[in-house]
């Protein structure tokens, strides 16, 4: 996975080399919202300096201060990449350390292409042969160039100095940390330094970065918009598995006072925080209160449990596609189970199994609900967007045409006449 060079604008020097790369989806999202705001293109294009339109129907990319004034028009952090930087405008960003048999594998490979030590050295912009025989840490433009020079992806990890979030932040109770609160009580967990064997007080979350390599760059620029911060990459050695970590007391105490406990999550229950999940009785008596502030809280939160704990895969016999959630919490498959009903989406009872620990060897009960009927299915999948859905779409379409079938059909009702 590329790890391109994220630094904030202002702290950028003021190179005028310096462009800002803003995707396509994204550029036409702002558009969109500056379009309630009854801007057009060409008020848009007098704001910020620069005609909008190029950037907006094709690859593009804008100065530094067009960047900052879009930035201050759209009241909002616009997620960007940077190019034109020399190797001098990244000192301090990540550095990346690869294993010392992995480095010499690489370099021995491009030795056989014809690639001396000066010749790779020329080619990223440091000392290959200081990394292999004093096994220190490159920068990430110099990384990247060695990964577009190799011609395919090197294992490694981030050896940047840990950022540490010290002091509790101000987090708004909106979509994006919904989401991220589901992400965590899924696939992740929270200790505070002196817990267990935690030296730091750490955010860790696990996920698959060869099945599920997009969803991992999802999660990474998830992270970074709700806490400034990018997360530190660790591939597991010998796994498929990747932890994306945070660190500090201040982030903790603050996603505690979120709802969220440090700790075993099995061993604790985790549950919904209270702000996302309300009762069946009070969103009945508070329906409009409910759709305008906390409908959207259920959706996106929704999303982060499925992406991270739940399933969505193709029934062989019938020939259709089902969704199940499951946890060693038994009052967090009851709070999905609740957030789905909340929403009309009919989910079945929940059922009970034993697992056995990985960690432990002991039997550990695991609980599970399932949505089965095809037009609550589509509903999940329409109303919930998971990108679990986005990333296995393809599979599951396969797999249904050998059976004959399209995902249409196995999402849909045939009626009798």
């Amino acid at each position: 996975m590329k790890h391109k060079p994220e630094k904030e604008i202002s702290d950028l020097n003021s190179d005028n080399n310096i462009r800002i790369i803003i995707e396509n989806s994204d550029l036409k999202q702002i558009y969109q919202e500056l379009k309630t705001k009854n801007f057009t293109l060409n008020m848009i294009s007098r704001e910020i300096g620069v005609d909008i339109k190029g950037p907006l129907y094709r690859d593009y990319s804008i100065s530094k201060a067009c960047y900052q004034k879009l930035v201050d028009l759209v009241g909002r952090e616009i997620r960007h990449n940077i190019r034109g930087l020399n190797l001098k405008d990244v000192r301090g960003l990540n550095r990346i350390q690869v294993e010392h048999s992995v480095l010499k594998n690489v370099v021995d490979d491009l030795n056989r292409r014809g690639y001396s030590l000066n010749n790779i050295s020329m080619k990223i912009g440091t000392q290959i042969g200081h990394a292999l025989r004093i096994g220190y840490s490159i920068n990430e433009a110099s990384f990247n160039k060695l990964e577009h020079l190799y011609g395919k992806e090197i294992p490694h990890c981030i050896k940047d100095v840990k950022k540490k979030i010290d002091f509790p932040i101000n987090l708004k109770k909106n979509g994006d940390l919904a989401e991220m609160i589901g992400i965590i009580l899924g696939d992740g967990h929270l200790h505070k330094k002196g817990e267990l064997k935690y030296k730091d007080s750490v955010l860790c979350i696990s996920l698959n970065r060869i099945d599920e390599k997009e969803y991992v760059d999802y999660v990474k620029d998830l992270m970074y918009n709700i806490f400034k911060i990018n997360p530190e990459l660790k591939p597991r050695k010998g796994s498929k598995g990747i932890d994306l970590k945070l660190y500090g007391n201040g982030l903790i105490d603050t996603l505690v006072s979120k709802g969220l406990q440090t700790g075993d999550k099995i061993q604790n229950q985790v549950h919904v925080p209270l702000w996302i999940n309300k009762e069946q009785n009070w969103i009945r008596n508070n329906c409009e209160v409910w759709n305008l502030k906390y409908r959207p809280l259920v959706i996106r939160c929704l999303k982060g449990l499925v992406d991270t704990d739940g399933s969505i895969y193709v029934v062989t016999r019938d020939k259709t596609i089902n969704i199940n959630f499951r946890n060693g919490s038994l009052p967090l498959v009851k709070d999905f189970r609740e957030l789905c009903i909340s929403l009309e989406i009919k989910a079945g009872d929940i059922s009970k199994t034993e697992k056995l620990s990985k960690k432990s060897g002991k039997k550990q009960n695991a609980y599970m609900v399932q949505i089965q009927a095809k037009e609550q299915v589509r509903k999940f999948i329409e109303l919930i967007k998971p990108e679990k859905w986005k990333i296995k779409m393809k599979i599951i379409e396969e797999k249904l045409k050998k059976l004959g079938t399209t995902i249409e059909e196995a999402l849909t009702i045939k009626h009798n006449l």
